[in-house]
């Protein structure tokens, strides 16, 4: 009985700092946007709270769908990385909402986020069900997008 009292308490000190260790992670950080799905050529701009972050980048994803730009803001600074570059910025002033003013092909589309739901965000322009015709989202999320 006793063993089984130590065993448990192991595997629940253990469960206890993952999600402590999970939460310091997340929290790295006040918000990460990655561009993913199936670019290809397409021009993006984009402005958070109503500053310009990306103007008119040619974007294009891999074979995994992934294009290589993220924008990540922590406690020190905004930073644009690309597979080859990486280009920092000052801090966006945020509260609890994030407003994305996304141009895609010079088409502009605007979404207001609850940063209490998440703080990363997936950009993605593909073809959910095989027509050919493309469909231009950005998901919240809590969790880090997974390319195959």
């Amino acid at each position: 009985m006793r063993n089984m009292r130590v065993s448990f308490s192991i595997v629940l000190l253990i469960v206890s700092s993952l999600h402590i260790y999970a939460q310091q992670k997340q929290s790295q950080y006040d918000f990460e946007i990655v561009f993913g799905g199936y670019f290809h050529g397409d021009s993006v701009s984009l402005k958070l709270n109503g500053i310009s972050i990306l103007e008119n980048r040619k974007l294009n994803s891999g074979t995994t769908g992934a294009t290589g730009v993220s924008v990540i803001q922590d406690k020190n600074g905004l930073v644009v990385r690309s597979i080859m570059t990486k280009s920092k910025m000052k801090r966006i002033s945020i509260k609890s909402q994030l407003l994305f003013e996304v141009s895609l092909n010079n088409r502009w589309y605007k979404y207001k986020f609850d940063r209490l739901n998440g703080n990363i965000f997936l950009v993605q322009y593909y073809n959910p069900d095989g027509s050919g015709k493309k469909i231009f989202t950005v998901e919240q999320s809590d969790e880090q997008p997974l390319f195959l």
